[in-house]
């Protein structure tokens, strides 16, 4: 296994001196997808896409795999293979040796890439017990080149900020790229999309006056990927999804109300696991079952008027749950709960 970083990465594609299979995994799913597209460029030209690349969702079959890979490209130099967050755990032993397998005999025409957006991966093993899942992607991708793409650290974000703008014309400097980084809690769609719009003001440069009128604008993106967490049971990231937008968004009225509903999804999966099944700790105070949920630090962070709305607005959301007996089987309770939640946006 090669370990590389995204910076790596981009050097060795401009040698054309990287193939096999490449692995890209981490926080930044800006970078993942921009390392993706940066493979593909590499050896497939874009006349050349539909005789020479080939993007799977999820799909992990083996078979069809090794068929797409043992193909000759007709126009490029490589064939390009995208693989979009394949379940490498899903099936037994046999399967995990057979792909490892695959990548370990692909051909020099080939390259595999790993994309993992929604899937998590991880390759460091935990103190103690060892952990089952890391055991399978280290013995999967042992031939693979994994790529860490990871956020931004402050001062290479400044220097990322710097150059965006300074390609459309306007400068700013590296104490206002900073501040922009940290309105955009380090997500990187969210600052070239920030910065997007700086650009387009008619401004020779950024001022730090002007990041007033910035905010963290991915809270309907996040509010899918929030959804998507909870449907693919992935609590931890939920939670910690949601504690970042509380975090980032002064007054919690500004949550979309699939955020609202979200909150409450993950509350019921909290009760579920407490053994007593009270909504309770809910209804009588904005605080949590356990300690540990980091929902609870942003309670601290919400004072006032807009902790009161959306404790309320969540037990609006709690009695619609109850009506549906944990059973989406009504749209005409969902109806009336985002009338519900728009009432008592104009009370407040």
């Amino acid at each position: 296994m090669k370990r590389l970083d995204t910076d790596t990465l981009k050097t060795l594609l401009r040698r054309k001196a990287i193939g096999g299979a490449i692995v890209l995994y981490g926080e930044e799913d800006y970078l993942k997808n921009l390392s993706a597209g940066r493979v593909i460029s590499a050896y497939v030209e874009e006349a050349a896409r539909s005789f020479d690349f080939t993007e799977l969702f999820q799909e992990l079959d083996i078979g069809r795999l090794r068929d797409l890979t043992m193909a000759l490209p007709m126009l490029s130099e490589k064939r390009v293979v995208l693989l979009r967050d394949p379940d490498i755990y899903a099936g037994g032993d046999e399967q995990a040796e057979s792909l490892a397998r695959l990548i370990a005999e692909l051909p020099e025409e080939c390259v595999l890439i790993f994309l993992f957006i929604n899937q998590p991966l991880s390759f460091e093993q935990p103190k103690g017990r060892p952990d089952r899942k890391v055991a399978r992607a280290l013995k999967v991708f042992a031939d693979a080149n994994v790529v860490s793409c990871d956020r931004l650290p402050p001062d290479k974000a400044e220097v990322w900020i710097t150059s965006l703008l300074a390609e459309k014309g306007v400068a700013i400097e590296r104490r206002t790229a900073r501040k922009l980084a940290e309105i955009c809690a380090g997500d990187m769609y969210a600052i070239k999309n920030n910065a997007d719009i700086l650009a387009a003001s008619g401004e020779k440069a950024v001022t730090e006056a002007m990041l007033s009128a910035v905010t963290y604008n991915t809270v309907e993106e996040d509010s899918f990927r929030l959804a998507d967490a909870i449907a693919d049971g992935r609590y931890a990231d939920a939670y910690s999804i949601l504690d970042e937008l509380a975090s980032t968004k002064a007054d919690p009225r500004e949550f979309m109300p699939t955020v609202i509903s979200g909150f409450v999804a993950m509350y019921r999966v909290a009760v579920a696991r407490d053994k007593t099944g009270s909504w309770a700790p809910l209804e009588g105070k904005f605080s949590y079952v356990k300690s540990n949920y980091p929902l609870k630090r942003a309670a601290a962070r919400l004072k006032g008027r807009p902790t009161e709305y959306f404790r309320k607005a969540a037990l609006l959301c709690v009695n619609a749950e109850r009506r549906l007996k944990r059973d989406f089987a009504g749209y005409e309770v969902y109806y009336e709960l985002i009338g519900g939640l728009a009432a008592l946006g104009e009370k407040e």
